[in-house]
């Protein structure tokens, strides 16, 4: 297995793992991963998140509803293009975002804990390259659309 094959494979179970492990979800996988894309990328269109997401946009129509019912996304209008309507966290979908991820962080907090100082180490001078290649990955996406 590459490298990248690992990264993508620790990275997905990890996610699936820490979900399964939040004693009360209050969304859907894909609720949760949309809102998620919007808490960090800001504002967007439904093809844009659509994109991020690598799902179709009638897949995301449906998601995005459920948020708004649910008053956890908000539609606006676009003033630079009146065809286009952008999505936007609310004051709700954020404070429900950061409940969820302290309940969901907890368990990983505790393994990271764990860690004897050489792995907790290595850990941490990890982070800098993962977070420059979501950055540079994100970056790809953004000119692709």
């Amino acid at each position: 297995m590459t490298a990248s094959q690992r990264l993508v494979l620790s990275c997905i179970q990890l996610q699936r793992i820490l979900r399964a492990l939040d004693p009360t979800p209050q969304l859907l996988p894909a609720e949760a991963s949309a809102l998620a894309v919007l808490i960090h990328g800001g504002r967007m269109t439904m093809g844009q998140l659509a994109t991020f997401e690598d799902v179709r946009p009638p897949s995301m129509t449906r998601t995005v509803s459920a948020l708004v019912e649910k008053q956890l996304v908000r539609r606006m209008a676009n003033e630079s293009d009146a065809r286009q309507t952008l999505l936007e966290i609310t004051r709700q979908g954020r404070t429900l975002f950061d409940q969820g991820q302290a309940r969901r962080l907890q368990p990983l907090i505790h393994a990271i804990r764990a860690l004897d100082s050489t792995a907790l180490t290595r850990l941490v001078d990890a982070l800098p390259v993962l977070e420059s290649l979501c950055a540079s990955l994100r970056a790809d996406a953004q000119r692709a659309d």
